[in-house]
């Protein structure tokens, strides 16, 4: 099978910093995350890119479930 072009695909044009958060220990724990991409727009997919050293990663392993809060900026 020869190359498919695709072009250049970015869902998030900017990329923003966004919050990373989960339970630890029973315990909401939030961390800034500066790795982010939009991998598809349908379905919503993002990624994230955390080192398993810090404390956030721990809850995510702990009960498989994270969430993603995209800041806004207000001036």
């Amino acid at each position: 099978m020869g190359k498919v072009k695709t072009g250049a695909y970015n869902p998030l044009p900017v990329v923003p910093i966004v919050l990373v958060g989960a339970n630890v220990n029973g315990k909401p724990n939030y961390m800034a995350v500066g790795f982010v991409n939009g991998v598809n727009i349908t379905p919503a997919i993002v990624s994230v890119s955390l080192n398993k050293k810090h404390h956030t990663p721990k809850g995510i392993i702990e009960n498989r479930t994270f969430s993603i809060n995209v800041l806004r900026l207000s001036m």
